[in-house]
């Protein structure tokens, strides 16, 4: 039997990335993306569900810099685009209840709205890194050992 797990999400942060460091000494970026889905009854009332998505970044290889580059340039209410894996976690609570708990690893992210006006002076003062330009619509994917760049840029 042949397996498949691809997800792609479109939707808005609901708070600014968390950058952490795992016990192996990877950093990973936990994000939660807001995705809509609106319709209109038979009536035509218009209605709206929101799925909450929660989402691990991780900095892979040499050069993986995923999750710095999205806790650098993303925030709440960043509007992204997410393509990835679902995982199952699964942890015993303190009671000794088993929980679990369906994530998204993503393998790419790309920003797909511009940034707010007031964010880029801030930001690029308070950055030597190079900021994407307002209509940045590119992906944020570690290099392959196949094509490496060896620049610096996250575009």
């Amino acid at each position: 039997m042949s397996c498949f797990n691809k997800v792609i999400i479109m939707g808005n942060l609901t708070r600014d990335p968390e950058l952490r460091t795992s016990q192996s000494g990877a950093k990973v970026a936990s994000i939660t993306v807001a995705v809509s889905e609106v319709w209109k009854t038979k009536d035509g009332q218009q209605q709206e569900r929101v799925c909450f998505v929660d989402v691990d970044i991780w900095n892979r290889g040499e050069n993986g810099r995923l999750a710095d580059l999205c806790t650098q340039y993303l925030s709440k209410g960043s509007p992204v685009l997410v393509e990835g894996k679902l995982e199952q976690h699964e942890w015993t609570t303190k009671a000794g209840e088993k929980r679990s708990k369906l994530r998204v690893r993503a393998d790419t992210v790309k920003f797909v709205g511009s940034r707010p006006q007031g964010a880029a002076a801030t930001t690029a003062a308070a950055s030597s890194a190079p900021m994407p330009p307002p209509a940045f619509a590119g992906s944020l994917q570690p290099p392959s050992t196949q094509d490496e760049t060896k620049e610096d840029l996250p575009f």
